[in-house]
């Protein structure tokens, strides 16, 4: 069922039984009213073969404001309460709306909907806006199903934040182009990966019964980390798409429907060798070597010795090289380990915390990255594969 009425205002003036004009108006905070619009503007795509979906939807009436925007892959409502004389139902371009409301600054705006145009007064000007018909504007469609996740938005906010980053941007590999939420007795995981690094987030004390898993499309989650309000967030879904609630703010999404990789058998379940180590030197540090490395391999050596680690890399081709050694707490056996300089300084730098613990089985297998402390009902989990010493 659409959420929003089908019914069209086709005339803006309506007159009462004594002839006398009602204007169509609502006045909002310009602050506020560009809030809404960055809210739904993520769904208001830059090119697109269908010109109608550059609109956004403006509906007003009975004290509220409701915009809407629908690229065909993601749809976002968000409403606020103005005040408003009468209703009306039509779409504007959504870009220059934006513009023209970040430009007024802090002051009062009065939209007043006329036969052919939208005229917006303040106190200091006098602008008028074509406007068009929503007849064939898409409608915003909630997901009919029972099958409810209600989350905590700071809990799912962290959690997208953290797994982002490592979203594949690999189209070939559609499965990994998105974040995997999957349900299960022991708690509710949010995974990503690139085939090169792989991040899970689980909130262990939202827990399922039944095990059931959706892939959210990066795009998507990009959005939602920008539009989650504080409270309960309430996500539905089904096999192909999902819908979510959080404050004032609703979003339709596609899911992904290919199958996500096997993440349990990816992480190693043993690890003898353990790194303590501050995580700010150890980025620092890691910055520096991506300056200096080869711009086409940006290879690093990680040598794991009793009380510290020592990093190496060289670019042959300038003659540069660094070599840098950092104070840690190393128990285990000493070896070397190569990465990519680039994929260790997104885990370093992504991770959070004062201290961090990377688990090591030997150079030809992933390490494990966790932060020293974690949250109460949260662990977090970072991958990271190794690159070949003989390559460096």
């Amino acid at each position: 069922m659409g959420f929003y009425c089908k019914n069209v205002v086709k005339n803006v003036y309506f007159w009462n039984s004594e002839k006398e004009e009602i204007i169509m108006q609502f006045t909002i905070n310009s602050i506020a009213f560009d809030k809404l619009i960055t809210k739904v503007l993520p769904a208001v795509p830059l090119r697109t073969p269908m010109p109608i979906l550059e609109n956004i939807l403006i509906e007003f009436g009975d004290g509220e404001l409701t915009l809407t925007a629908n690229d065909h892959e993601v749809a976002i409502s968000a409403k606020d309460n103005v005040t408003c004389d009468g209703s009306a139902r039509f779409i504007v371009k959504g870009k220059l709306l934006s513009e023209f409301v970040k430009s007024l600054g802090d002051t009062l705006v009065r939209f007043i909907v006329e036969n052919e145009k939208i005229v917006a007064k303040t106190d200091s000007g006098h602008y008028d806006f074509n406007y068009a018909s929503p007849d064939n504007f898409p409608e915003f469609k909630e997901i009919p199903t029972e099958k409810t996740l209600e989350i905590d938005a700071k809990v799912l906010k962290t959690a997208l934040q953290l797994t982002s980053f490592a979203i594949s941007k690999d189209s070939a590999r559609i499965a990994m182009t998105g974040v995997l939420i999957d349900m299960r007795e022991n708690g509710t995981h949010f995974v990503s990966t690139d085939a090169h690094k792989l991040v899970k987030y689980s909130a262990t004390a939202i827990k399922h019964e039944e095990p059931v898993s959706i892939v959210v499309p990066g795009k998507t989650v990009n959005i939602l980390q920008k539009l989650l309000e504080d409270g309960v967030v309430y996500l539905r879904y089904t096999a192909g798409g999902m819908f979510v609630e959080s404050g004032s703010t609703k979003l339709v999404s596609r899911l992904i429907e290919h199958k996500f990789p096997d993440y349990v058998a990816v992480i190693p379940a043993e690890n003898p060798n353990k790194l303590t180590i501050s995580r700010a030197p150890f980025l620092s540090a890691t910055r520096r070597m991506i300056l200096m490395s080869n711009k086409n391999f940006q290879l690093v050596k990680v040598s794991l010795q009793p009380d510290k680690i020592e990093l190496n890399t060289e670019d042959q081709e300038s003659g540069s090289r660094a070599d840098e050694s950092i104070q840690a707490n190393y128990l285990g056996e000493p070896f070397t380990i190569g990465f990519k300089t680039e994929n260790l300084f997104e885990i370093l730098n992504n991770i959070g915390g004062d201290d961090l613990v990377v688990e090591l089985n030997t150079p030809q297998k992933a390490a494990i990255f966790k932060p020293l402390k974690q949250e109460e009902n949260e662990d977090l989990t970072m991958l990271l594969m190794p690159t070949r010493l003989n390559t460096l």
